[in-house]
């Protein structure tokens, strides 16, 4: 691998363990959770697709 692909790549991996943490941090925060938990229960019940029922 050459220097001029090197940084970048360094670059790339630094950049996406920090988006990685930033993400990990988010999901124990409560809203975010109680987002996810609401997302998933209407997943599960179709609402997610359109099929709304009534």
């Amino acid at each position: 691998m050459s220097a001029q692909h090197k940084r970048p790549l360094y670059a790339f991996v630094i950049l996406a363990i920090a988006c990685s943490l930033i993400v990990a941090h988010g999901f124990g925060h409560p809203a975010v959770r109680g987002f996810v938990h609401v997302m998933a229960q209407h997943g599960a019940h179709g609402h997610a697709r359109g099929h709304h029922p009534g």
